[in-house]
């Protein structure tokens, strides 16, 4: 299995969207990837549509400038790329079939895998971080904590709730900070509670 050697610390299970084109049928060309602490407000038809423009994955960005570049030392890369959020991942199949080398990723998971952090990220990232399409993240992979960066900027417009109701497309609850838990701290808990109320 391609999985072999990339460590017992973490689920295997991390694994198999890296290795999603080997696995999926044959006639699938593309596969969206969404983690299950998500709740999508607005259609996901744009989103999957989208083209890839020779990209191998479509995604979301949650990493500012110093933290590229610490992720930039930490994966051992020659040239900063943008640290992927693998929670919203739309996937190029037939083009993963044609280019991905899984060996690759094994040699590369054994020889930095003492620096993962989050190991399908940091796989995704190192590997094929200049293969990525840029996503929108105020869209498609909001988070509390990437609002609150936004409107710490006081040059940036100041969104709410309301804004992202009208504009988002997911919302996404990385990290410890979920809805469901008495310490969640944010705004966009309204939308896992009106999914909630829905099926009491």
């Amino acid at each position: 299995a391609p999985s072999r050697g990339l460590g017992d610390v973490y689920k295997r299970q991390m694994y198999y969207r890296i290795f999603a084109a080997r696995f999926l049928p044959q006639d699938m060309e593309r596969v969206l990837y969404l983690d299950p602490d998500i709740i999508v407000i607005r259609s996901l038809e744009t989103l999957y549509s989208l083209h890839f423009d020779g990209a191998l994955f479509c995604a979301c960005t949650h990493a500012r400038e110093f933290l590229t570049r610490v992720n930039q030392l930490r994966l051992g890369l020659g040239q900063a790329v943008p640290y992927i959020n693998t929670g919203v991942l739309l996937m190029n199949l037939a083009a993963l079939r044609q280019e991905q080398d899984e060996q690759a990723v094994i040699d590369y998971a054994k020889d930095r895998g003492q620096w993962f952090m989050l190991p399908d990220q940091d796989i995704i990232t190192a590997l094929y971080g200049s293969r990525i399409r840029l996503l929108d993240t105020m869209i498609y992979n909001l988070s509390d904590r990437i609002l609150a960066f936004h409107n710490a900027d006081l040059r940036s417009p100041q969104l709410d709730a309301d804004w992202v109701r009208r504009n988002g497309v997911i919302v996404h609850y990385c990290g410890k900070n979920k809805p469901w838990h008495e310490n969640y701290r944010g705004v966009l808990d309204v939308f896992y509670r009106e999914i909630a109320a829905e099926k009491e």
